[in-house]
């Protein structure tokens, strides 16, 4: 069975869960591509993958509670701010976006802890 994504279905049940919730599910989709930025930073110059931990962290500190508060949320907008100016334009590195989506493997000289790496 071959699976496809649904935008819309996706959005949709997304909708319908709580905002910790969803902020788990960012978090966690996140986590999983954070060495594939660490691959490309290393390779390319360009952003800063300590400001994704951080803000990972700040997020996995905060999804505990049963309530994100108005002052959390705040942190949360900022967070994610810096992160989407982080996020590179894939027009700029042509060379890149091919390569690292088919590297296998974690280079032990690129400092990415194994258990870190999205590859």
């Amino acid at each position: 069975m071959m699976l496809t994504y649904d935008e819309d279905r996706a959005l949709a049940r997304l909708e319908a869960v709580s905002l910790s919730h969803r902020a788990a599910f960012a978090a966690a989709c996140a986590q999983r591509i954070v060495g594939n930025y660490y691959v490309f930073h290393f390779s390319e110059g360009f952003g800063d993958p300590d400001v994704l931990v951080r803000a990972l962290s700040r997020v996995w500190e905060l999804l505990p509670s049963v309530e994100i508060g108005a002052y959390d949320r705040e942190v949360l907008a900022s967070l994610v701010s810096q992160c989407f100016d982080l996020a590179p334009d894939t027009w700029d590195f042509p060379e890149s976006n091919g390569r690292l989506l088919s590297t296998p493997w974690c280079r032990p000289s690129c400092g990415i802890r194994r258990t870190t790496c999205a590859l």
